[in-house]
């Protein structure tokens, strides 16, 4: 993996904000494809209540936490996840509160993922933060349900070019060997 400068971090994070990925939503049959296991679901955390800038290192209080419309958004994921039949047998997330919150409002748990910060946060660097990620990615789940990643826009914006809206999913299939394939976007309100 390469290595990153900030500045050079920058630069490829308003590139690829600019390439906001053109991909086309999850189809139907990846959705039901989900119902088998065996995939990633990276979620960036549902909606905030914006408040600016926010330290993993300050109190509850202090962070940007999900808005009324996030913990709907995070309610109606795991109600539809459970209505579908989609396994999860893992969910890990960021250390921030708005995504430990999700994944515990949608899923019932959530484990807390120091490797799930966001690359800009001073707490990681990006080489790290991205290979952590592609590792998670593209780590085979033959048997099992799928692992659920909650999570920030920067980090599958650097590693992809693909910027997700609040709530917004990717799934991809694990493929090892550092591989993985993409399959689809899930809106909030489209599960």
């Amino acid at each position: 993996m390469p290595r990153f400068s900030r500045r050079h971090f920058l630069a490829l994070s308003l590139a690829a904000a600019g390439a906001a990925c053109a991909r086309t939503q999850a189809s139907p049959e990846v959705l039901r494809g989900l119902q088998d296991g065996g995939h990633v679901i990276y979620f960036r955390h549902a909606a905030t209540a914006w408040k600016g800038k926010d330290l993993q290192s300050w109190p509850r209080e202090e962070q940007r936490p999900l808005s009324e419309d996030g913990i709907a958004q995070s309610r109606r994921i795991g109600a539809r996840f459970a209505a579908l039949g989609v396994p999860v047998d893992e969910v890990r997330a960021s250390p921030f509160y708005r995504c430990t919150d999700m994944g515990e409002i949608a899923f019932g748990s959530a484990t807390r993922d120091d490797g799930l910060l966001s690359p800009t946060n001073p707490s990681t660097t990006p080489r790290r933060s991205l290979g952590y990620l592609a590792e998670r990615l593209s780590t085979p789940r033959d048997g099992q349900g799928n692992l659920v990643l909650i999570a920030h826009t920067t980090n599958l914006q650097l590693l992809e070019g693909m910027s997700l809206a609040e709530g917004e999913a990717a799934v991809f299939r694990p493929m090892g060997g550092g591989e993985y394939a993409f399959l689809g976007r899930v809106l909030p309100d489209d599960w």
